[in-house]
């Protein structure tokens, strides 16, 4: 029987429309990620990714103020060293840092350096919700994200590919690049890969799934009471209400064995946010503590509890200078002005030290910037500012060169408001101490 050629036509595309129909339909965007395969191919190699994150690191520690105590830093990369051992890049070199930042937000370079702002974690409320925010960063890395970006951005694609940036002498090509945030800009659809890929991270690393939605309601319900504390890098990310939804869908489709297992929340969480200046857990907002977390809880501003004196013992206050503090991870190689502090000792005779942290500033009020040092030499701790050629050692007393201290926390250039002097601070030990310039050298004050 032979039919017209509309009437052909017709029962095409009928047919078409009966399997589209009658075909499963799947609402779990996550569906479009399962099974798939990661690799550097097409994008710059490991060695290059690893570069390129070291150097980005550099520019961070140059424009942020970063956590240095060590049970703030210890913890967060225990917790970030766990799930990234089950994640889909295990043998990636992470390492977790902590900027100090009122800022809601966490974010990678790749690499296998990720970044979380302190805001951030005072607003959470459990461990479990602090290894799907870093389980996110790592779905980042382990999906190429950023070499993702970089690749979409031809500019500075070319210009990497090119070794023009990461050749070492990149100089003002990075730092533009870098301030463009290109790396940091991804799509929304690999923010919600990140965050499938971060659901299996925390639950393979044996946390509960459900705290992984817990984020998204304290995201959601801080979008909504305080959205100036957002950084502009969530504007590319789903909103929070979606990112609920996603994350339940694959709970109830895939992973309702993993309901009500799983490490929730553990006690040294709190102690950590305690430090950070962070209440206990609970459902109120978390005010901050005292001016004894404050000395902690390194570099918080909080002028309100200062208790400082000056050099005739009468009331005054700090005014901040440009802190720079020690590298996280203990690694000199990431602490700023390394090279020049290692020449520093060097010409003042000391062998082998282990530079702590530094310090850039004018703290001989003579306009020009000094470097401030902080070192372990001969098993002892030491500090020095160098300027204008000559070398002054700060020491907690006057027939020593030593710092009597056991744990360096953090080091500061001030201005005393009073006199306008010139003060050097170091924060050890949960206390901190204080040498004020007096034209030839530094007077050491006191130590709280």
């Amino acid at each position: 029987m032979k039919y017209p050629r509309v009437a052909l036509v017709a029962v095409v595309i009928l047919s078409f429309q009966l399997v589209a129909l009658t075909a499963p339909f799947s609402s779990n965007v996550y569906d479009k990620f399962r099974g798939a395969q990661y690799s550097n191919k097409g994008l710059l190699s490991e060695e290059d990714e690893l570069k390129l994150a070291a150097q980005y690191h550099e520019q961070l520690l140059r424009e942020n103020r970063f956590i240095t105590d060590r049970r703030v830093i210890d913890y967060v990369n225990k917790v970030g060293q766990t799930v990234a051992e089950h994640s889909l890049r295990p043998n990636l070199d992470y390492k977790f840092y902590v900027i100090d930042s009122d800022q809601i937000n966490a974010f990678t370079v790749g690499g296998g350096r990720v970044y979380v702002y302190s805001g951030l974690v005072r607003r959470l409320t459990s461990e479990g919700q602090l290894a799907a925010v870093l389980g996110h960063e790592i779905g980042h890395n382990v999906g190429r994200h950023p070499l993702k970006s970089l690749k979409s951005a031809q500019k500075w694609n070319y210009l990497i590919l090119g070794g023009a940036l990461i050749g070492g002498y990149g100089g003002a090509g990075l730092a533009s690049m870098f301030s463009s945030g290109v790396i940091l800009k991804h799509s929304r659809d690999a923010e919600r890969e990140a965050d499938f890929l971060g659901l299996y991270n925390m639950r393979n690393a044996g946390y509960s799934v459900e705290e992984m939605n817990a984020t998204w309601k304290i995201l959601e319900t801080a979008a909504q009471r305080e959205p100036s504390s957002f950084d502009k890098i969530f504007a590319s990310h789903p909103p929070a209400q979606e990112r609920y939804h996603n994350t339940e869908t694959e709970i109830q489709e895939h992973l309702r064995d993993a309901v009500g297992r799983g490490t929730v929340d553990t006690p040294e969480f709190d102690k950590v946010k305690a430090l950070l200046g962070g209440g206990r857990v609970n459902n109120r907002p978390t005010t901050r503590r005292g001016s004894q977390d404050d000395d902690i809880y390194n570099q918080r501003d909080n002028r309100n509890n200062r208790d400082d004196r000056d050099e005739n013992d009468s009331s005054t206050d700090i005014r901040r200078g440009r802190p720079t503090v020690m590298d996280p991870n203990g690694e000199e190689e990431n602490i700023p002005y390394i090279d020049e502090a290692r020449a520093v000792l060097k010409k003042d005779g000391y062998r082998y030290p282990r530079v702590l942290g530094t310090a850039r500033g004018n703290a001989l009020g003579d306009g020009k910037d000094s470097l401030v040092v902080v070192f372990i030499s001969d098993g002892q701790y030491r500090a020095l500012v160098s300027g204008d050629g000559e070398e002054y050692h700060l020491a907690t007393s006057s027939d020593s060169r030593v710092l009597s201290i056991s744990h360096f926390e953090s080091a500061e250039i001030t201005t005393v408001a009073r006199t306008h002097r010139p003060a050097v601070v170091i924060k050890a030990d949960g206390k901190q101490m204080r040498w004020v310039w007096n034209g030839s050298g530094f007077d050491y004050f006191n130590s709280r």
